[in-house]
């Protein structure tokens, strides 16, 4: 599946200090210089299993639609903690690829209810 027109596509892996997936985490994007930095873009990493991910990349999120450009990516806990900043760009027609590694037992907002 290709990318809308002019757009393109995140995936990445969050995993804790072992490498094992970690599942519920929102990944939250803001373009970078952004002036009206209030924009933000989201995804949450799968919350089990029944989500089929690539063989190939092994992926645990993904985010599409997205415009070129460079953005910012966070993980921020419930309680404001960053566990991660980093910068992204982000090219038409293309999937971009990002690998974050948090510690466990964090809690983000909102709680997913199972």
């Amino acid at each position: 599946v290709s990318p809308f027109f002019n757009t393109g596509t995140l995936a990445g892996r969050v995993t804790n200090r072992e490498g094992e997936l970690i599942t519920n985490v929102p990944v939250t994007l803001r373009r970078a210089g952004a002036i009206h930095t209030n924009l933000k873009y989201y995804a949450w990493t799968y919350a089990d299993d029944s989500v089929n991910s690539s063989v190939s990349w092994n992926e645990n999120f993904t985010r599409g639609d997205l415009r070129p450009g460079d953005y910012d990516v966070f993980i921020n806990t419930h309680y404001g903690r960053t566990l991660f900043e980093g910068l992204i760009t982000i090219e038409a027609g293309k999937t971009s690829w990002i690998e974050i590694e948090i510690e466990d037992g964090n809690q983000f907002y909102p709680p997913i209810e199972r």
